[in-house]
């Protein structure tokens, strides 16, 4: 609280938002199936929106990807570095969890995705609105999915 009151600079500003809850929100979101044909775009598509709604705060959020599990999956083409996990059939005998069930053995390995946020105030939803229609409309036609 001390930094929205008596602080300085963007120490000030960004306190200010955390107490007063004027946070960015996010107009753009490519979901955690992101590919790089789809990462390709973010600078494209971040820079549209700086020209489109000057005078506004653009934030991208573009972590690196996620690696969240090591199974190895009936697609998978190398082994290196991955591991079976097993389960015992009703005779005892082991199998693949990946072969027993379509679900695990197509679950995504590593999670990548992209986001932008914009400081609009929480009262602007129409703004909230028109600045998410056009990042739609503009991903979409530098070639998004």
């Amino acid at each position: 609280m001390n930094d929205a009151v008596a602080g300085t600079g963007d120490f000030k500003e960004q306190a200010g938002r955390i107490i007063n809850r004027n946070h960015h929100r996010c107009v753009f979101d490519t979901g955690f199936h992101a590919k790089a044909t789809d990462m390709k775009l973010i600078p494209g598509l971040d820079g549209a929106l700086r020209g489109e709604f000057p005078g506004y705060d653009f934030i991208t959020d573009q972590p690196e990807s996620v690696k969240i599990h090591n199974q190895l999956g009936p697609d998978d083409t190398v082994e290196g570095g991955l591991n079976e996990l097993m389960i015992k059939e009703k005779a005892g005998l082991p199998k693949a969890v990946a072969k027993v069930s379509d679900i695990i053995g197509k679950i995504n390995k590593i999670f990548v995705y992209s986001r932008i946020y914009a400081n609009i105030n929480p009262s602007d939803l129409g703004l909230l609105g028109e600045m998410r229609e056009f990042a739609k409309t503009q991903y979409d036609a530098l070639g998004g999915r």
